[in-house]
């Protein structure tokens, strides 16, 4: 099954990163084929040297007019079109309940924002053991 990762950047060092590499890596395992929706190629060099592992995808696709200060509503559109190459798409990335995602990943969750998000969807929380 095609999973679909929507990331703008996980050559950024830090913890939202880390979780979404470890996303990749535990479906991988799983057998799970993996397609990276990304606005800047990965450095495996770079992540490998701080976070001691790489991001090993089945595809990667380079976006490169996904740009910070439009992301929001360029993930909108971006959500429709990828989720025509894959079953199941992830957003990892934002906190936002994008259309055609299956998966959010929210990674500092605000209660009053997440409580008027839900009233309009239903929210599932799946763990994943790897």
């Amino acid at each position: 099954m095609k999973t679909g990762f929507l990331y703008q950047d996980v050559n950024i060092y830090g913890e939202r990163e880390l979780v979404a590499i470890s996303m990749i890596e535990c479906l991988r395992k799983r057998g799970f084929d993996t397609v990276l929706f990304t606005g800047r190629k990965v450095d495996n060099f770079s992540i490998k040297r701080y976070f001691g592992k790489t991001v090993q995808v089945d595809k990667e696709i380079v976006i490169r007019l996904w740009r910070h200060n439009i992301q929001t509503y360029f993930e909108f559109l971006l959500a429709g079109i990828a989720k025509n190459f894959c079953e199941i798409l992830i957003n990892p990335l934002t906190s936002d309940i994008l259309p055609y995602v299956d998966i959010t990943y929210i990674h500092y969750p605000k209660p009053l924002i997440l409580a008027e998000k839900a009233k309009s969807h239903s929210l599932l929380i799946y763990k994943i053991a790897c």
